[in-house]
């Protein structure tokens, strides 16, 4: 056992992220375990969903690694690929200023004139 302040401090403080990513890594498990035993579309749409959520907040805390959390994402989306219809398009990580949205779109001959 610790003697000094700071190490007693520091061993409640590993103790107690021990005990929430224990949590989080099991409520992670559970999720996957629910898309794979999936039987319907509605089930794995729903299932999905809460995956990939709990998938994106466990690599952007850390837990697991986020190019992990990417290719389980990208397994699950390619082996429902019939469900396909039912679950969410995978969302762009790069971010898009929002000028380039409003900008107006030039027409296809604009460019072909050009050349």
């Amino acid at each position: 056992m610790p003697r000094i302040k700071s190490a007693k401090k520091a061993m409640r403080q590993g103790r107690a992220r021990q005990i929430r990513n224990r949590a989080q890594s099991s409520a992670l498990r559970t999720a996957l375990k629910r898309v794979r035993a999936a039987t319907t579309a509605e089930q794995a749409g729903a299932a999905y969903r809460v995956a990939a959520r709990l998938l994106d907040r466990a690599a952007r805390k850390n837990l697991i690694h986020h190019n992990n959390a990417a290719r389980v994402t990208f397994l699950f989306i390619s082996d429902r690929v019939e469900l396909n219809a039912t679950l969410p398009a995978i969302p762009l990580r790069r971010q898009v200023h929002r000028t380039a949205l409003l900008a107006p779109q030039r027409p296809l001959d604009f460019f072909i004139a050009r050349r």
